[in-house]
């Protein structure tokens, strides 16, 4: 997590996520985990996704990143399953 006045961070992280700064093959993912108080408390998966989902899409750098597939735990794990699949038919 990055705080209000992390600008230049943000910044950076933005240009990692759309891909002009650090490129790796396989891009980078952005998810939002509950943290060690909502994990007492019981938070359902469908509540952190919820959660995760409303943070990327409210939040400044992370609303402004037109790529959305890059945020968020279903499409991190809709992608490393793909590629899985991709590595055992190989």
């Amino acid at each position: 997590m990055l705080g209000e006045g992390a600008s230049n961070a943000r910044n950076n992280w933005k240009e990692v996520l759309e891909g002009t700064k650090y490129i790796t093959k396989h891009g980078y993912y952005c998810v939002r985990l509950p943290d060690d108080e909502q994990r007492a408390q019981g938070v359902t998966r469908i509540e952190t996704q919820r959660v995760g989902d409303e943070f990327f899409n409210s939040t400044a750098p992370w609303n402004q990143i037109n790529n959305r597939s890059c945020f968020g735990i279903p499409n991190f794990v809709k992608y490393i399953s793909a590629l899985l699949v991709e590595l055992i038919e190989k």
